[in-house]
């Protein structure tokens, strides 16, 4: 799945996201520069995932 994630939090929330073991790939090619793969998982990694993305978010 692709979603738009801002230039200016991408360093910050690969921190967050690695330190609670969640992994995405930022693209670097200049298509792309905004855009995060994430992978799809099980029902519970996803929902794992968004909520780690929401407290992130909310800080």
């Amino acid at each position: 799945m692709m979603v738009d994630m801002p230039l200016k939090i991408r360093k910050d929330l690969d921190k967050f996201l690695k330190e609670r073991n969640l992994l995405i790939k930022f693209l670097d090619e200049e298509a792309f520069k905004t855009e995060t793969r994430i992978t799809l998982g099980t029902k519970e990694q996803n929902k794992y995932l968004i909520e780690s993305i929401k407290e992130f978010l909310n800080k």
